[in-house]
């Protein structure tokens, strides 16, 4: 009689099921990251607005075209320190911000429409132009 021994025959196979499992977690994780063209200028103001609200006023700074208009650096946070605290102070604190919707007026241009929550509840529906600047999306402040 012929004996067959499985352990040996499945032991390839026990090794090539979590080299297979990390490969398609790896491909999953590679394209749930990317950004479609369409939301590419939502996420870009979300990005901002979130840096702005936490006071990272350097990040929101980069984020914005000021279309070659020279500006100070530091008199710029200044201003946005000050807009921050005004609006904390009148509406409080920000607790969400959502972009809802974006028009494009062509490819480099778009305006974003979004939704901002205070944490008193209120909530406030706003837009913004977006530029594309060099391959990025910036929030457009001048016309």
């Amino acid at each position: 009689m012929f004996m067959c021994d499985r352990s040996n025959s499945l032991f390839p196979m026990t090794k090539l099921c979590p080299i297979l499992l990390l490969c398609v977690m790896a491909l999953c994780s590679c394209s749930s990251n990317e950004v479609s063209a369409h939301d590419a200028p939502k996420v870009a103001l979300e990005r901002a607005l979130d840096s702005l609200f936490a006071h990272s006023y350097g990040t929101y700074i980069d984020a914005v075209d000021y279309a070659g208009v020279p500006f100070e650096r530091e008199l710029m946070t200044d201003i946005l320190q000050q807009h921050v605290e005004g609006i904390e102070h009148e509406k409080g604190s920000i607790m969400d911000c959502r972009a809802d919707s974006v028009l494009f007026q062509n490819d480099s241009a778009a305006t974003v429409y979004y939704k901002l929550t205070y944490s008193t509840g209120v909530s406030e529906m706003h837009s913004q132009k977006m530029n594309m600047v060099n391959g990025d999306w910036k929030i457009r402040i001048r016309d």
